[in-house]
């Protein structure tokens, strides 16, 4: 990746010059956990095409956190979670698949709908499901109880003010956050660009944090570790550290039901630990 991204369109001639012949599949976050930037995910899927290849998106973090219009963007395969910036209960996701490559998508476990010939894939396993899903989604005694739960998941979003209210506050939020953290010397990754960022923003550490770091936090480990332990030991603030293109960050998610006030208790204990 660029060293400096400021325009999205870097991050596709990074992709395309990248590509060899022995290339055979693209594969992206939609957006990075550990810098929080968005990935040009419609771009990136054309250049795919152009050069022949499978385009598999990871869209865990992309649901509530960005735009996802899965016609639009048209992968071959794009997986995503929906119980992070949804909200929706643990263990609810989905997998969409193109038509091109789905037949490429296999299940790893033989239970209920296993055993159908490529020609009956879209036939009914019985109403609203097809050969092809029953085989995917059901692994014997699972709880579709969470995925029953999504429908009122999207309703509450809408009655809260849908997408255009929900970015506009995180937007909001981010500004706020890179003014509070410009305060103790804390400089962002990428610019206040909603093309970009979304609900987190990754802050370069100071240079005595750059050895190490990570999400997992034990006493002893790096000095990025230990930060992110005094945060939450002497504080209660929950904020990993990560590691990206050889440098070390402090993450921080800025959510629609996040405060100004606890961006203030941020700035404040990272005035003390820092």
């Amino acid at each position: 990746m660029p060293s400096k991204i400021e325009d999205p369109e870097q991050l596709v001639h990074a992709f395309a010059g990248a590509i060899s012949p022995a290339t055979q599949v693209l594969a992206f976050s939609h957006v990075s956990s550990p810098s929080g930037l968005v990935f040009p995910a419609k771009a990136l899927v054309a250049l795919a095409k152009k050069r022949g290849l499978i385009s598999i998106i990871d869209g865990a973090h992309a649901p509530g956190q960005v735009e996802v219009n899965l016609t639009d963007i048209d992968a071959d395969f794009y997986a995503a979670n929906c119980h992070k910036w949804m909200m929706a209960p643990a263990s609810v996701g989905f997998l969409h698949a193109g038509p091109r490559h789905k037949l490429a998508a296999k299940s790893i476990v033989s239970s209920w709908g296993y055993g159908y010939t490529p020609d009956e894939a879209e036939h009914d396993a019985f109403p609203g499901s097809t050969r092809w899903q029953y085989d995917l989604e059901f692994h014997g005694t699972i709880d579709r109880s969470p995925q029953m739960v999504l429908e009122e998941v999207v309703n509450f979003r809408q009655e809260i003010g849908g997408n255009a209210a929900v970015f506009a506050r995180v937007q909001q939020l981010s500004s706020e956050l890179r003014d509070r953290l410009a305060s103790v010397h804390l400089s962002p990754l990428l610019p206040h660009d909603r093309r970009l960022v979304g609900t987190m923003t990754a802050f370069v550490l100071p240079e005595k944090y750059q050895a190490g770091g990570g999400f997992i936090a034990l006493p002893g480990d790096s000095p990025a570790q230990q930060l992110q332990r005094r945060l939450w030991d002497r504080h209660r603030i929950e904020c990993p550290t990560t590691v990206c293109a050889g440098k070390v960050f402090l993450r921080v998610s800025t959510a629609w039901f996040n405060t100004v006030e606890e961006l203030d208790r941020l700035a404040g204990a990272l005035r003390q630990e820092l």
